[in-house]
């Protein structure tokens, strides 16, 4: 604008602040089963398997390195794990009941440069054999994928919204509220060409 302030544009889908782009959007786009609209964290599933703390740890009554692990860490990830300890003063002679909450979360969950004692088991099973992942397997859970919040769809997918709603928000509405929802649409113009036959649908 003569004068006034510059404004950039895009034809590529890009956002010109962040430099984010989404690819074309299609109905591929908007499906799970699909590469193109699958969470790529969680390909799609909603959900992924991580260790959980309720089945590593075996006996809060004993130390964390004593007894207290339901599984046998390799000698580098105690080494790990004691210096970890050292450095935030947390005394891994104690029993794990008689840790403070923040000392016991910052063991199971790392903090800083430590991954934790799950950081530690994610990396060991992401470099295992098949025979020792089914064993790892068997200190798993399945929880929901912190990427997409169990809505199955990568980012872009899930940023489009119609009158105010993304489609995992629309979908996990009750049956009756949805039709209602979609009963209450009207489009015009430009918005017509783009979503009544969706709308129609």
């Amino acid at each position: 604008v003569v004068g006034g302030e510059e404004r950039l544009y895009s034809q590529k889908l890009a956002c010109p602040d962040c430099g984010a782009s989404v690819p074309q959007l299609e109905p591929r786009s908007f499906s799970f089963n699909s590469p193109y609209g699958a969470c790529e964290t969680c390909a799609g599933l909603g959900s992924k398997w991580a260790f959980d703390p309720a089945k590593i740890i075996c006996d809060d009554a004993k130390p964390l390195l004593d007894g207290g692990l339901a599984l046998a860490l390799a000698p580098r990830a105690e080494q790990l794990i004691r210096k970890a300890a050292r450095a935030a003063k947390i005394d891994l002679a104690k029993p794990l009941d008689q840790l403070p909450g923040r000392s016991r979360s910052f063991l199971l969950e790392g903090g800083g440069s430590f991954p934790g004692v799950l950081g530690i088991l994610q990396e060991s099973f992401e470099e295992a054999s098949t025979p020792y992942r089914e064993r790892l397997m068997d200190f798993m859970s399945p929880s929901l994928c912190p990427a997409c919040g169990g809505q199955r769809l990568r980012a872009s997918s899930r940023a489009v919204r119609v009158r105010g709603l993304s489609i995992g928000q629309f979908t996990a509405l009750p049956v009756v509220r949805a039709l209602a929802t979609a009963r209450e649409w009207r489009f015009e113009g430009r918005e017509r060409e783009i979503a009544g036959r969706i709308a129609e649908e």
